[in-house]
């Protein structure tokens, strides 16, 4: 065997190095599409260490309304290996904990006279859409103490308070203009920003 030889040998088992390696690395890594479900449209994209859900689910939410949940999420080892019903059920449970209260549901909450809007979100956060008149929002961190939900605000109204029961919110912090009052009640409205005056008004 001629010296040429041997390094194409050792040139050519390299190569078959690097190819093993590239694709070992793709099954790793290398997400796969595995359709769409019927439960609105959530599409899943698998890998054998991780999973990316797009989730686009209809459900029940605790009034008895058919909702939808839309949020793109990476599931890791182990965790991607389990069903979807499996991940659904952590969803369920990490917002509920998120929120500290079962009855504090994430999505939107409208004034009953349709002229403000509050919006719960993931991780404690809130943007309260007080008024169309009012060009600063307040957004930011709320707390939940004594079934009392507070939101946490750099302006002379804050902090914004209300109690809660189920899916109705009540104002009890100071008036916001003549149309947010103490008592003023809020009603969940689901988790799609709903249509009304301010959010019309303000895109």
């Amino acid at each position: 065997m001629s010296f040429t030889d041997i390094i194409e040998g050792k040139i050519n088992m390299k190569k078959k190095y690097v190819i093993a390696i590239v694709l070992t690395l793709a099954v790793l890594f290398v997400p796969i599409p595995s359709g769409i479900c019927k439960d609105g449209g959530t599409r899943t994209y698998s890998a054998f260490t991780y999973k990316i859900v797009k989730w686009n689910k209809i459900y029940e939410n605790a009034a008895g309304n058919d909702d939808k949940y839309q949020k793109t999420s990476v599931y890791w080892i182990p965790n991607n290996f389990k069903s979807l019903d499996e991940l659904w059920k952590s969803v369920v449970r990490n917002d509920s904990s998120e929120n500290q209260n079962n009855n504090l549901q994430i999505g939107f909450y409208m004034s009953e006279n349709q002229v403000s809007l509050l919006e719960i979100k993931e991780n404690n956060e809130y943007v309260f859409d007080r008024h169309i008149a009012m060009s600063y929002v307040p957004m930011g961190k709320y707390e939940i103490k004594d079934d009392i939900l507070t939101l946490e605000a750099n302006d002379e109204l804050s902090p914004y308070r209300f109690s809660f029961d189920g899916d109705t919110l009540v104002y009890q912090g100071e008036d916001i203009l003549d149309s947010v009052k103490k008592g003023t009640v809020f009603q969940y409205k689901g988790m799609e920003r709903p249509a009304y005056p301010i959010s019309d008004q303000n895109k």
